[in-house]
This record gives structure tokens, C-alpha cells and sequence, in this order.
């Protein structure tokens, strides 16, 4: 690296840096982040020049402007899980004072990819996560089971079904290659040693089909005696059962406590149309929590609806969601915020993130402590406390709120009316004080409330009964 100082033409200082980039171990595409250390404040109206120089390329020359703002510290976080589960050690580690930071943002929890572990990293590795539990964070597990098979998508495999022109994973299949993945499961747990274990399988999507076909599918669904759809949800659901039992022989010869395991994008509410064979009554239990995976845009009463409907037959505890920064389409930081609020008010007991890059701005960080700091006093609150509804005038605004003895959070949320007030019924008897969460101030007690909230933004109130 070489740094120089110099005057630019306009006569202010300039501080010249040239630097050969890295790229992500795993991308062909994607460089690892940059991280700058700065000082002294930023001058408002501060720009960066960014010219990269590739062997065969034209440079390519980037002016963008420069910002710096406080984060709110979060309080620790001890009954909500919250983590980003689509990150790397390795890029956790190449985080200059990833620690402070990851706990300032108010994260407890931090993950490994075990499966991809390799042993001359080991002791920095081992390191890494002595720390990660030293500070009382949890260490998350994640795993995609079956797509680490050597036969997923190759022709004339047998882990996939016996059928000439297709390729789908076979629902039956119980040979070596099974038993080899259960065994790897196991000891990916033995070297991670995780708390919570996040399986993602996104395997079984022509299954349904190649089942009809398959003589392997046909001859043990004909001994079972069960239709060919129930006879392979059955077999799916056996599947995920033989891979929790795999993490729980892990965690028992690692003398550990065994994690809870979650599947993404299964919950007791939406059927998963692109994998028939995956059946919540079946599987659920076999695993610990619902995982929803909600990359819904800027559209957060998608994450309110199915949240809550889940909350009604689960507890807090139950319901992890995989929430993102922009997967499916970039969305503003501020609905980073937004969506964390929505996901917990409305009966999660955390979330997780998808993904790592999409936190392409620290603005996404930035809403998101943001969100965490207004809740972190109110952990209880969310995690013991019974949904209320709450009567809104406005058809566009929604309210959502719970309580726990004399304390209720309440959201307030305009993300679809062009209306920016609106007039809530709180269902108290005696009110001994509200505070508006986001600036502080007080408000008159009153049952009626009316609120101005602007477009693309909440109110988040706290209500005290006597």
C-alpha cells in the first residue's frame, strides 16, 4: 500500500491511497469490503475519487461523497436473537474490530459455515469463536444439507430419483451418499459447536414429479401403503428427522447442549409450492423454530401479516425470520429499521440476515441499531408479552402492539396511505404515560391519540397503565 498527501487544485489537503484490491475467497466477481479509518470528523460535504485499474481495462473513475454519523449504541441484547447468518467467519475476521462493532449494531449471535471450515485455519478459527462465546454471543451453525451431496444435479446419480430426463433429489434414497451427508452433518456440528443450527434446503423442487416415475419411489411407496403425495412428504419428513438426529449425535460427542435447528423458509403458514414433499405437519416436529424467509422489498406489511399469523400458533421463541438489505431488490436503510420493528412487534423472537453484501451501505447498520436501541429496554415486553389490537382511523396506516402488565409498545406504520395523520384507540382504562419512542418526548395521555405519520414512516410509542 502507499499513501501520500498532496493539494488538490482547489487548494484543500487530499490524502492519496493505491492499494491492490482482494477479492472474496469464494466469488469470481465480488472484492472484500474496504474499511477506512478516519481520525479526526469529516468535513459536511467531503468527497472520495475511487479509480480502479485492471490489467486490459480502461480506469474506471467513481466520485462519491463522504458522511459520517454516530450509531447509537445497543444495549446487549439477552432474550432476542439477532444475526446476520449469511456471513463467513472469514469475513467476520477480516472486520477490523469486528467485535465492537458487531455488538455496537446490537448483533448477539455470529456464524460459521462449517462445511467449508478448512484445517490450516483452525487455531485463528478456534480463536475467532472462543471470543464470539467469551462475550456471551451465540455461535450459529449453517448448513445446506443435501446440496452438498456429490450427486445433486448430475444425470444418472443415485441420491437422485431413477427416471430418464430429469434430475430431481430422490425422496427414498437412503444409500451411502445419505449416509455420508448425515456423518458430515455431524461433524460440522463437532467443529462449530454451535447454539442454533440454520439448515437450508432447496433441493426437492421436481421431486414431487420424479416420484411418480422413480421404481425406487414406487416399489417402498407401494409397501407403505400411502398415496404417492403422502407417501413422499412422509419421506421428506424423515429426511430432515435422520439430519437433526445427526446434529444432536454431534452435539452429544462434542459435550455440548443440543441447538435448536430451524429450515429456511418453512413456517406452519405458507406451503412451500416449490418443494410439495417439505409438509409442516410432518416435519415440525423435528426442528426447533419457524424460519419465514420474508425478502419482501420495501413492502413491510408482508413481514406484519405473516409474522402475526404465525405468532398465533407459535411463541416468540419459535419464530427466527430471514429478513435481508436488499436480496429481490434494493431497499432504502430505512426499511431495514422498519422491517426488524415489524418482524418483532409482531411476535418474532429475533431474525436473521440474507445477506452479508447487501449490507452495501453502513446506512443499512445505521437503521437497524437504530430499531434495536428503541427495543432493547423492552425485551421482555416482546418476547413475554400478548398481541393488542389497535383501532386506526386511517385504512392505509397499520397499528401493531403488545403488551406485558402496565408496559405496551405500540407501531404505527404509513407505508401505503398518501394521508400523513391518522387517530389510534388505545384500550386502556388509565394511562400514566406515553413517550414516543423515536425522539423521546412525551405525549399527553389520552385513549385517542392522533398521530401525524409521514409515508414510509412510524411511530413506535410506549404506554404505561397505572
Amino acid at each position: 500500500q502507499k499513501q501520500e498527501t498532496y493539494k488538490a487544485k482547489d487548494g484543500s489537503s487530499r490524502v492519496r491511497m493505491t492499494f491492490t484490491v482482494k477479492k472474496r475467497p469464494w466469488s469470481a466477481s465480488q472484492l472484500h469490503p474496504m474499511f477506512f479509518r478516519a481520525d479526526a470528523p469529516i468535513p459536511a460535504g467531503s468527497k472520495a475519487v475511487f479509480t480502479s485499474w485492471s490489467e486490459g481495462i480502461a480506469p474506471i473513475r467513481t466520485e462519491l461523497p463522504v458522511r459520517s454519523f454516530k450509531f447509537k449504541e445497543v444495549p446487549k441484547l439477552k432474550k432476542l436473537n439477532i444475526s446476520l447468518a449469511w456471513m463467513g467467519d472469514q469475513e467476520a475476521r477480516y472486520w477490523p474490530d469486528f467485535f465492537k462493532s458487531w455488538e455496537t449494531i446490537g448483533f448477539n449471535g455470529v456464524n460459521g459455515f462449517p462445511r467449508y471450515f478448512s484445517k490450516k485455519e483452525d487455531a485463528v478459527r478456534n480463536a475467532f469463536f472462543d471470543q464470539v462465546r467469551q462475550r456471551g454471543m451465540s455461535v450459529i451453525m449453517t448448513d445446506s444439507p443435501i446440496h452438498a451431496m456429490p450427486g445433486k444435479d448430475k444425470k444418472g446419480h443415485e441420491m437422485n430419483c431413477l427416471v430418464p430426463n430429469m434430475v430431481a433429489v430422490c425422496p427414498s434414497y437412503r444409500g451411502k451418499f445419505y449416509q455420508a451427508e448425515l456423518l458430515r452433518i455431524k461433524n460440522c456440528v463437532i467443529k462449530s459447536k454451535p447454539d442454533l443450527v440454520f439448515f437450508d434446503i432447496e433441493a426437492w423442487y421436481r421431486s414431487h414429479m420424479t416420484a411418480k416415475k422413480c421404481s425406487r419411489c414406487l416399489e417402498k411407496q407401494k409397501a407403505s401403503g400411502l398415496s404417492m403425495d403422502e407417501y413422499t412428504k412422509r419421506a421428506a419428513s424423515e429426511t430432515v428427522r435422520d439430519f437433526t438426529a445427526a446434529v444432536a449425535e454431534g452435539a452429544k460427542e462434542a459435550g455440548i447442549k443440543v441447538p435448536p435447528v430451524g429450515l429456511y423458509g418453512m413456517d406452519p403458514i405458507r406451503k412451500d409450492l416449490s418443494q410439495p414433499v417439505l409438509y409442516w405437519p410432518y416435519y415440525a416436529k423435528h426442528i426447533g423454530f419457524a424460519q419465514p424467509s420474508l425478502y419482501v422489498g420495501e413492502r413491510p406489511i408482508m413481514v406484519q401479516e405473516r409474522i402475526r399469523a404465525i405468532r398465533k400458533v407459535m411463541k416468540p421463541a419459535q419464530i427466527i425470520p430471514w429478513l435481508t438489505a436488499g436480496t429481490y431488490g434494493e431497499i432504502r436503510p430505512e426499511f431495514v429499521g422498519i422491517i426488524a420493528l415489524e418482524a418483532l412487534l409482531n411476535g418474532a423472537g429475533g431474525f436473521t440476515y440474507y445477506a452479508y453484501w447487501d449490507f452495501d451501505t453502513p446506512r443499512d447498520f445505521q437503521y437497524l441499531a437504530e430499531a434495536l436501541h428503541m427495543i432493547a429496554p423492552f425485551e421482555d415486553v416482546i418476547t413475554e408479552g400478548a398481541p393488542v389490537n389497535i383501532p386506526c382511523s386511517e385504512k392505509g396506516i397499520s397499528t401493531t402492539a403488545v403488551a406485558k402488565g402496565k408496559k405496551m409498545l405500540v407501531l404505527v406504520g404509513n407505508y401505503e396511505s398518501i394521508k400523513n395523520s391518522t387517530v389510534i384507540t388505545l384500550p386502556c382504562s388509565k394511562i400514566k404515560s406515553i413517550t414516543d419512542l423515536k425522539t423521546g418526548k412525551k405525549i399527553k395521555p389520552a385513549k385517542q391519540l392522533n398521530l401525524t405519520v409521514k409515508r414510509d414512516n412510524f411511530r413506535l410509542l410506549l404506554v404505561q397503565g397505572e
